[in-house]
């Protein structure tokens, strides 16, 4: 009879353990189901921000892009400018040159009449 009445124990024993096993089960797989979460959120963060920074450099360089342009435009504009202004000079200079010859030659014609007209150094 305590035989019988120690096995009915150590069934019970047994028993319980065994419904220890599958709760320590359960709670392993609900571990298993958070860490896949957890994975997976963390794969999905570091997707989301390869993806940011390929966009924050794909707008940095278009910006660059941009910049070089500008400059590139700039720096035709000022081409074209001081080839208009070595135009001009060229222009001015010569309108300069007709204008000292004809101011040399209105004073030699001057110089040449003494009675009439008389050029004064000051």
């Amino acid at each position: 009879m305590v035989a019988e009445v120690i096995d009915t124990k150590l069934e019970q024993v047994n028993a319980r353990f065994d419904q220890v096993d599958a709760r320590f089960d359960q709670v392993d797989a609900r571990f298993e189901q958070v860490d896949a979460k957890f994975e997976q959120f963390k794969a999905d963060v570091i997707y989301e921000f390869d993806h940011r920074l390929t966009l924050h450099n794909e707008i940095h360089h278009k910006g660059i892009a941009v910049i070089a342009e500008g400059h590139q435009m700039l720096s035709e504009k000022l081409e074209r400018v001081e080839v208009r202004i070595d135009h001009l000079e060229s222009e001015l200079s010569k309108k300069i040159d007709r204008i000292a010859a004809d101011v040399a030659a209105h004073r030699a014609d001057t110089e040449a009449h003494h009675g009439i007209y008389r050029v004064k150094e000051s």
